[in-house]
C-alpha cells in the first residue's frame, strides 16, 4: 500500500523524538454475531465470556502498579457493563475505590453497544450513547465517559460521520476498515486519488470535516483492532516492533522517523473480540523501554511505550495541533468496504425504521398531553414513560454492527435478533397508540357523531393522508376540519382514508366524519386522484394532478410509463419497478461483484421466466378513490428452478407527487433481487440521505479511475435517494423508509436491492440464509417541483412517506370538564430550513422538569433559526446540550429565550436544545 510521510512547514521533514507508544487494553464485545448475547456473557467460545473478561479487567485495574507503569482497561459497550453490574454488583464498590487513585478504568463513548454508522438510523445511533449514559450516569455515577466514537468494526463509514459525534460532544473517532484495504479489492494510489482525496493510509490520524463543517480528530489503525493481540500472553516485549514497523520507520534518518505520524504520538489497541487481558503486559512494557532493540534489525531508540487509553492518544492529539497540525480530510469518503450487508436480513431494517418512527412519536405525543401540567388531569398511564425507555433499551442492540446490518449467523438471527427486533417494533406501536388514545380521551366532549383527532410526530406542518381503524361506517365519506370539507374513503381494509394538515410536533382535534361529500355541496368535478383501465394492452392509469402512471401485464406488470405532469414527460425510459435477479454468491457482506478477482458471480440471470396470468395471477384493483388508489399485482418468475411469487402494490395519492410501490416476495437461493428503473437519462451518481444529513459523495476508484468493482456499486441511503445524469440534473427521487441499498447499473438504470439470499461467505465473516418472505415499501417521486437537498424538501417529503399522520376517533363521553386545547404543537421553526427531529423529556425521566428538541439543518452553512414553542411549554431557561444531554462545549449557538420563542444560530446540521 503506498504510503507517503508528511512533510511540515518549509518542505523539510520535521524531526520528531521521542515518539511515545500507546498501548490500549480492552476488549471488543460484539452484542452478538456468532452466538447470543448471553451466550457471548457467560461463555463465549472458550468460557471466557464477558462476566470473566471485565472480573480478570477489574483485578488487574485494582492491584499494584508493576515496573512503575500504571494498567488501564477500557470498555465501550454499556449493554454488556449493565448486564455485568446486574449479576456483579459488589464491583460497585471494588470499581469506586479503584478510580479514587486515577482513571485506569475508562468508559469509551459509552453506547449500549458498538454501532454500525452507515445503515444505522441517525437518532438510533444518537439514542444508542444517550440511553448508554443515563444507565451510567444512575449506576455508577463516578465514571464520566470519555467523549469518542470508537467503531472498530463497521465496514464502512458514513461521510458525514462528524455531524453525528460533533453533536454528541465526541472528540475523536476511532475506526479500522478502510476502503481498498479489502484483500479482495485494490487499494488506490493515493497521490493519483479523485478530486484531491487523501487517505488516511498516508497517516494514520488525521481531522475529518464533513459538510456542514463538523469535526473530529480520527485514528485508522492500521492492522485491525485486534493489532495489539499479537503481545500474546504473556505479552512478548519483542512483539512491539510488529506496531512500530507499521507506522513506517524510514531507514536513513537519526532519530528514526514514522512515516505514517503525523505527531509524537502512536497508537495500538489490544481489542479482540472477546479477548482477556493479556497478562505480563506491564513487564512487556519495561523490557521494550529498557532495551528498544528487538529482531535483529534496526529498530527505532526513541520510541518508548506506555499503556494508555484512546481518550489519552487523542487528547494528546488535540492539546499539540499547533506543534503536530493533522492532515485535514474534508470530506473523507469512507466507503466502500462491504456493501453487500445494505441489503443482507432486510426484515431488520425494515423492523428497526419502524421501531424507531414510533417510539420518537410516542415522546411526540405523550408530550402533547401536557404530562407536566397539573391544570389537566392527564390520561397517560402511571407507567407510561417507564415503559417507553424500557422500549428503548429493548431497541438499541439493533443499533450494532452485526445486529442491523444482517451479518450473524443463522442461529443468532432466528433465535435472538428477529423475535427481539419484530417484539419492539411491536411494543413502539402499542406505547404510541397509547398516548395518542391518552390524548384523544383528554379532549372535551364533540357534538359530531363521529369526531376525530389527527396527529403529527415530525417537526414541520405537513398535509397527508390519515387512516383511522374501527370507524369504516358505510356512507361516511367526507371529512371536515375547521369547516373545510374533503373526500374520505374506506380502504381496502376497513379503514377510513382522509387527506388533513397537522402543525409541527402537534395535533387537531376539529375533525369530524360524516356523509354528504359525493352527493351534496361538496361534489368535485376531476376526481383528486384516479385509477382507469389503459385503453389498450389491459393495464391501468393511475392519476393525480402530479402524475400519470400506467401499469401494464406487458411490462410484467411494472411501471409502463410514469409522466410528469408538470412537463408532460416520461420519467422512465423502460419497465420501472421491473424485477431483476442478480445470480450472488458474495454472501451477507459482500455482493458478488466485490471480489474483483471474479471468484464469485454477480450478474443478472437472463432465463428467468415471467407469468402474469393465470390462477392468483395478474391484477385487481383495490381502492378506485377519490382519496387514494391501490392496484395489486401478481406475478410469477421461474428462477434456476424456482418458481416464486411476488405482488406488488401500487398506490396513489391524492395531492402527492410520487407513485407508491410495496413490494413482498423472497429471495431464490443465489440470488440478489432488484427493484429497476431506467430513467429518462443513464444515471451517472446518486445524492443522497445518510443517517443524520446527506452527502454528494460518490463510491471511491482506483487510481485507474474505475469504481473499486460493479457497477453496480450500492451506496447506504437514508430516507431519500436522488438519481443524477451526466450534467448534474436530477432524474426522479426515489424515498424508502428503511431500503438501504442503491445504485446505478451498467446502462445507467437506477437498481435497488429488495432482498438477498446469498448462502456462501467467500471468507469472509459469518455465512447464513435468508429464506423468509420481506414486504418492502418505496416511492418513485417525479422531478417536478422538486427542492433541492440543502433545502430540506426531499427530505421533509420523504418523511412525510415513512412516517404517516396518526389518527384517533374521538370518544363521544369523556368525561373531561377542562378538556386540552382543540389544537396544540410542541414547537415550530418560524424561521430558517431547520426541521425539528426530536421532542422528549429530559434524560427520558418521567418526573423530568425540561423538555429536549432536537434541530437539523440541511443547509451545509450558518443560518439563523427561530422555534416558537407551544402554549404547553413555558420555559424559564433554553440552552444548547449535546445529544446525549450534557454540557455543550462545542461553536456558540448564541441560544436566547424570549416569552415562547427560541432564537439561535446554527453553526453546524445538529442542535440539541434544552428547555428547562
Amino acid at each position: 500500500m503506498p504510503r507517503r510521510g508528511r512533510r511540515f512547514g518549509g518542505g523539510g521533514p520535521m524531526s520528531i523524538s521521542p515518539y511515545t507508544l500507546y498501548l490500549d487494553q480492552s476488549a471488543h464485545l460484539d452484542w452478538d454475531w456468532l452466538y447470543t448475547f448471553e451466550q457471548n456473557f457467560w461463555y463465549y467460545k472458550y468460557g471466557q465470556g464477558v462476566k470473566a473478561i471485565l472480573d480478570q479487567a477489574i483485578a488487574n485495574v485494582s492491584a499494584p502498579t508493576v515496573d512503575d507503569v500504571t494498567y488501564y482497561y477500557t470498555i465501550c459497550e454499556m449493554g454488556y457493563f449493565k448486564r455485568y453490574i446486574d449479576v456483579s454488583p459488589d464491583q460497585v464498590s471494588a470499581l469506586q475505590q479503584v478510580l479514587k487513585s486515577g482513571d485506569t478504568f475508562q468508559v469509551l463513548g459509552g453506547g449500549i453497544t458498538s454501532p454500525d454508522c452507515l445503515v444505522c438510523a441517525g437518532e438510533a445511533f444518537l439514542r444508542n450513547y444517550l440511553v448508554g449514559h443515563v444507565w451510567l450516569s444512575q449506576a455508577l455515577p463516578f465514571i464520566t465517559p470519555k467523549p469518542h466514537c470508537w467503531i472498530p468494526d463497521d465496514f464502512g463509514q458514513d461521510p458525514e460521520l462528524p455531524v453525528l459525534t460533533q453533536a454528541l460532544g465526541f472528540t475523536g473517532i476511532g475506526f479500522s476498515r478502510l476502503p481498498g484495504s479489502n484483500s479482495t479489492c485494490p487499494v488506490p494510489d493515493p497521490t493519483q486519488s479523485p478530486a484531491g482525496q487523501d487517505w488516511p493510509a498516508t497517516h494514520f490520524d488525521f481531522t475529518w470535516q464533513a459538510s456542514d463543517g463538523s469535526t473530529a480528530i480520527t485514528h485508522w489503525m492500521p492492522d485491525s483492532y485486534a493489532f495489539g493481540n499479537q503481545l500474546g500472553s504473556p505479552a512478548q516485549a519483542s512483539q512491539i516492533s510488529l506496531f512500530t514497523n507499521a507506522y513506517l520507520p524510514t531507514q536513513d534518518s537519526d532519530p528514526v522517523q514514522y512515516g505514517a505520524a503525523a505527531t509524537p504520538y502512536l497508537y495500538i489497541p489490544i481489542d479482540n473480540d472477546f479477548s482477556t487481558p493479556l497478562t505480563g503486559l506491564q513487564a512487556a512494557v519495561t523490557q521494550w523501554n529498557d532495551n528498544q532493540v528487538f529482531g535483529g534489525g534496526a529498530q527505532a531508540t526513541n520510541t518508548q511505550v506506555t499503556l494508555g487509553t484512546f481518550d489519552t492518544f487523542i487528547t494528546q492529539l488535540q492539546q499539540n495541533q499547533a506543534d503536530y497540525p493533522l492532515p485535514l480530510l474534508a470530506p473523507y469518503n469512507g466507503t466502500p468496504y462491504w456493501t453487500g450487508y445494505y441489503a443482507s436480513r432486510m426484515a431488520l431494517k425494515t423492523l428497526h425504521n419502524r421501531a424507531l418512527r414510533a417510539l420518537v412519536a410516542a415522546e411526540v405525543f405523550g408530550l402533547l398531553t401536557r404530562p407536566s401540567d397539573t391544570t389537566y388531569n392527564n390520561a397517560l398511564p402511571t407507567g407510561f414513560w417507564d415503559d417507553l425507555a424500557a422500549a428503548w433499551m429493548a431497541f438499541l442492540p439493533s443499533t450494532h454492527h452485526d445486529y442491523i446490518c444482517g451479518t450473524a449467523n443463522d442461529a443468532v438471527y432466528a433465535t435472538e435478533q428477529l423475535p427481539l427486533l419484530r417484539g419492539v417494533a411491536g411494543t413502539a406501536a402499542g406505547l404510541r397508540a397509547t398516548a395518542l388514545n391518552a390524548l384523544a380521551s383528554m379532549m372535551a366532549p364533540s357534538e359530531d357523531k363521529y369526531p376525530v383527532l389527527v396527529a403529527n410526530s415530525l417537526g414541520f406542518a405537513r398535509t397527508g393522508l390519515v387512516a383511522i381503524s374501527d370507524v369504516a361506517v358505510p356512507g361516511l365519506d367526507q371529512v371536515t376540519f375547521e369547516g373545510k370539507q374533503s373526500a374520505a374513503q374506506i380502504s381496502s381494509e376497513g379503514e377510513m382514508l382522509f387527506i388533513a394538515t397537522v402543525d409541527s410536533l402537534g395535533y387537531d382535534a376539529s375533525g369530524s366524519l360524516s356523509a354528504g361529500f359525493s352527493s351534496g355541496a361538496g361534489t368535485k368535478g376531476t376526481p383528486p386522484v384516479s385509477i382507469t383501465p389503459a385503453t389498450s394492452g389491459g393495464g391501468y392509469v393511475l392519476q393525480n394532478d402530479y402524475l400519470i402512471a400506467t401499469i401494464s401485464p406487458a411490462a410484467n406488470w411494472g411501471v409502463e410509463s410514469l409522466v410528469d405532469q408538470s412537463t408532460s414527460t416520461d420519467i422512465l425510459s423502460g419497465t420501472g419497478n421491473d424485477m431483476t435477479f442478480y445470480v450472488d454468491q458474495g454472501g451477507l457482506y459482500q455482493f458478488g461483484n466485490e471480489y474483483v478477482d471474479g471468484t464469485y458471480p454477480f450478474h443478472p440471470d437472463t432465463d428467468v421466466a415471467t407469468t402474469t396470468t393465470g390462477a392468483c395471477l395478474g391484477a385487481v384493483v383495490l381502492e378506485t378513490g377519490p382519496v387514494r388508489v391501490r392496484l395489486r399485482t401478481v406475478v410469477a418468475y421461474a428462477v434456476n428452478g424456482t418458481t416464486i411469487r411476488y405482488t406488488r402494490d401500487y398506490e396513489l395519492v391524492a395531492g402527492e407527487p410520487f407513485l407508491r410501490m410495496v413490494t413482498t416476495g423472497q429471495a431464490p437461493s443465489g440470488y440478489s433481487v432488484m427493484a429497476r428503473f431506467p430513467l429518462s437519462a443513464a444515471v451517472t451518481g446518486l445524492v443522497h440521505g445518510t443517517p443524520y444529513h446527506w452527502t454528494t459523495q460518490q463510491p471511491l476508484r482506483t487510481d485507474a479511475g474505475q469504481p473499486f468493482w460493479g457497477p453496480p456499486t450500492f451506496q447506504a441511503t437514508h430516507n431519500f435517494v436522488l438519481p443524477q445524469d451526466q450534467a448534474g440534473d436530477t432524474l426522479a427521487a426515489l424515498y424508502h423508509g428503511g431500503i438501504p441499498a442503491w445504485a446505478h447499473d451498467a446502462d445507467g438504470a437506477l437498481v435497488g436491492c429488495l432482498m438477498r439470499n446469498t448462502p456462501t461467505s467467500g471468507g469472509h465473516g459469518a455465512s447464513g440464509t435468508d429464506t423468509g418472505a420481506h414486504t418492502l415499501a418505496y416511492a418513485l417521486r417525479v422531478p417536478g417541483g422538486l427542492g433541492t437537498p440543502d433545502s430540506g424538501a426531499p427530505l421533509q417529503e420523504a418523511l412525510s412517506y415513512n412516517t404517516p399522520l396518526r389518527g384517533a376517533l374521538l370518544p363521544s363521553q369523556t368525561g373531561v370538564t377542562n378538556g386540552l386545547p382543540q389544537r396544540d404543537s410542541i414547537a415550530a421553526v418560524t424561521t430558517g430550513t431547520a426541521i425539528l427531529t426530536a421532542a422528549k423529556p429530559g434524560s427520558f425521566a418521567a418526573n423530568s422538569d425540561s423538555v429536549v428538541l432536537r434541530l437539523y439543518s440541511p443547509a451545509n452553512q450558518a443560518q439563523d433559526v427561530t422555534v416558537t414553542l407551544g402554549a404547553g411549554l413555558a420555559p424559564s431557561q433554553a440552552v444548547a446540550v449535546t445529544a446525549a444531554e450534557g454540557p455543550w462545549t462545542g461553536p456558540d449557538q448564541g441560544v436566547s429565550l424570549s416569552g415562547g420563542t427560541v432564537t439561535l444560530t446554527m453553526t453546524n446540521a445538529l442542535t440539541t436544545l434544552q428547555l428547562s
